[in-house]
């Protein structure tokens, strides 16, 4: 009899191991920090720029149109959340970059996918302007805010990135999904005269293990330009979205017994915001203010189904052109309307954007800097359709520049001169978000 109760307990046990986990979630960090030497991705202009133009007599081992980096005043990371049910698994993966060009996306997707185990993978850019140059191989970027590609720090920066992965693999563990949103206007304001003209939402999607008690990671959604450096510097920085993953982070670590999550920031419609506050004073006070607000909701966060549906569509873009007259070009007293084409080679037109739909949150992806309208205007379509709580993830799986409205890009500016697929550019994407929308596959 003894044996008989013996064998039974020993198989309600396998069969208890042996039942596959519904939902596990895993979370991991790594730093892609390049050498220094490297140079600073982000802006274009002096003091960035090389002074004499070109490293003419090869001086600088990484850069060649741009100052080489001086120092790391923080890390750089590659951050990487993986959500896996049952039917299906997703990595969520935020850059400490100023953009993920199509090319990168393309690149780390494939490699991902090879394996089968991921089913969707989706790339941002947290947009710091002080993260690594020398990564993209289209002549446009290299000359406008990058440097020219180098091969060694692109082979590095990428197995950072599948590290990260690796990482948040190996810690893969039962979870539970909760969500809140709240509001921060402190921190960041409008660029373009439109005082209080932006989303001053930010949006909280976190796991954590079954009892509720220690977060895993999670991600952070706002829109805010990471500038809070400048683009005068020479240290590379995760700026103020750096910031506000730390804090998160430290205050999460309170809550989850002093155990440190992995907080993945992701922009929002930012493309006319900028950060209130500058300098190191100004991203630790970023990111206390940040924290602090998210402080009042971790005890009222909502409980969503660990389930996503994710539909995507690719659409032909306007061609890419560089108006003279937008950006600042005058005959006389009147813009020098003159339309400089680039090549689809160098930019190009074939644009995806993605819709995820996680429990009760419909996140939109956008390929480039939307500006806060363009945002208004995609939460408009969901809400129309049905959806209440819309979340904006801009640059994500490419970039295109920046996404405005046509009065926008009359009205030039960064914005305007920087829209470099036209005043229509953001319409296309916006008619392809409402399309998904709107259909019943």
């Amino acid at each position: 009899m003894k044996s008989l109760l013996a064998t039974l307990v020993s198989l309600v046990s396998l069969n208890a191991w042996s039942e596959p986990v519904e939902f596990q979630a895993g979370a991991a960090s790594y730093d892609i920090t390049p050498p220094i030497g490297t140079p600073l991705g982000g802006t274009g202009g002096f003091p960035r720029r090389y002074r004499y133009l070109v490293d003419w007599f090869g001086q600088h081992p990484y850069a060649n149109f741009f100052t080489p980096s001086q120092g790391v005043h923080d890390p750089l990371h590659s951050k990487a959340l993986i959500l896996k049910n049952s039917k299906s698994s997703i990595v969520f993966i935020s850059l400490d970059l100023v953009g993920v060009t199509s090319e990168l996306y393309e690149k780390l997707n494939a490699d991902l996918k090879k394996s089968g185990e991921f089913d969707e993978v989706i790339i941002s850019a947290t947009h710091t302007h002080s993260g690594s140059g020398a990564l993209s191989t289209s002549w446009l970027w290299e000359i406008l805010a990058m440097d020219q590609f180098n091969q060694t720090i692109y082979d590095e920066f990428i197995r950072g990135v599948k590290k990260s992965i690796e990482l948040a693999r190996e810690r893969l563990e039962p979870a539970i999904l909760e969500s809140g949103s709240f509001d921060v206007e402190e921190i960041h304001h409008n660029r373009r005269d439109r005082p209080g003209h932006m989303d001053n939402r930010a949006n909280l999607l976190l796991a954590k293990t079954p009892d509720g008690k220690r977060t895993i990671g999670g991600i952070v959604n706002y829109a805010i330009h990471g500038m809070a450096m400048g683009g005068n510097g020479f240290l590379f920085s995760a700026d103020v979205s750096g910031g506000i993953e730390r804090h998160l982070e430290a205050l999460l670590s309170g809550t989850s017994g002093g155990l440190k999550p992995t907080m993945l920031f992701v922009n929002g419609a930012e493309g006319d915001v900028t950060t209130s506050f500058g300098g190191t004073e100004g991203i630790e006070k970023s990111g206390k203010i940040f924290a602090s607000k998210a402080s009042g909701i971790l005890s009222v966060m909502k409980r969503i189904q660990p389930e996503w549906k994710v539909r995507k569509l690719a659409v032909k873009m306007p061609k890419a052109r560089l108006n003279l007259g937008v950006c600042g070009t005058q005959i006389g007293k009147k813009p020098l309307n003159l339309n400089l084409y680039i090549g689809s080679k160098a930019a190009p037109r074939i644009a995806t954007i993605w819709q995820i739909q996680l429990g009760d949150i419909k996140i939109m992806t956008f390929p480039g800097e939307p500006t806060t309208d363009i945002g208004e205007a995609a939460r408009a379509l969901a809400t129309a359709n049905g959806d209440r709580d819309v979340w904006i993830f801009g640059l994500t799986n490419g970039h295109l520049a920046y996404l405005v409205t046509p009065e926008e890009y009359k009205q030039g500016g960064i914005e305007g001169c920087s829209a470099l697929h036209g005043p229509q550019a953001a319409t296309v994407l916006l008619r392809a978000h409402d399309s998904l929308l709107k259909s019943k596959q």
